[in-house]
């Protein structure tokens, strides 16, 4: 059980991480005002040439694979209170984090 809420955290906080790096490639997150770029998956596409659409629906893409393998996780315990809150936070800090747009 404590390996399976270990890659459940895991695999959320990369989300999470990787969530951010897309808002703020995309800057929407204004008051983050970083001096200094990291190098984040936005930033790996975009040294591929590829366009600023294909980089964010791309970066979208592997968000949604954590996301899918962080609630994988959850789907091997009961189905219990504790567990439907953790699903829905685990959507509050990623998913739903995204414009609409970029999700399609």
């Amino acid at each position: 059980m404590a390996m399976r809420c270990r890659r459940f955290g895991t695999n959320v906080g990369i989300a999470y991480q990787m969530v951010d790096d897309i808002l703020e490639y995309m800057d929407v997150l204004d008051d983050k005002n970083s001096k200094k770029v990291s190098v984040s998956l936005p930033h790996i596409f975009d040294d591929q040439d590829m366009d600023r659409d294909d980089i964010i629906s791309s970066s979208v893409n592997e968000v949604k694979k954590y996301v899918d393998a962080a609630r994988s996780e959850l789907g091997s315990f009961d189905c219990t209170e504790t567990v439907r809150k953790l699903y829905s936070i685990t959507d509050y800090i990623t998913i739903d984090m995204l414009p609409s747009h970029v999700l399609d």
